[in-house]
């Protein structure tokens, strides 16, 4: 019975120092799995708005004034590719 009883915990001394031995390369895992996601989140928010600038609607509006000729002209245009035409 002691003979078993040993063994039995020199195995759980073993499983503890085994744990004790990884628990820094686990939080350092979980401190690289947490930059890697707030960087993936950071630039997905970048490209999202790369993507947004690129697809948003310009505002174009020309105005012009004649004096000589008493010519004035005004004119507002928000045509852009993604209008389908």
């Amino acid at each position: 019975m002691d003979d078993k009883k040993a063994m039995i915990d020199n195995f759980g001394d073993m499983v503890n120092a085994t744990e004790r031995m990884s628990n820094p390369w686990k939080d350092t895992v979980w401190k690289l799995l947490k930059a890697l996601v707030l960087t993936n989140l950071f630039w997905a928010v970048i490209v999202g708005l790369l993507v947004w600038f690129a697809y948003m609607a310009p505002n174009t509006s020309y105005q012009t004034q004649d004096f000589d000729g008493q010519l004035q002209t005004q004119s507002v245009g928000t045509e852009v590719v993604t209008d389908g035409s």
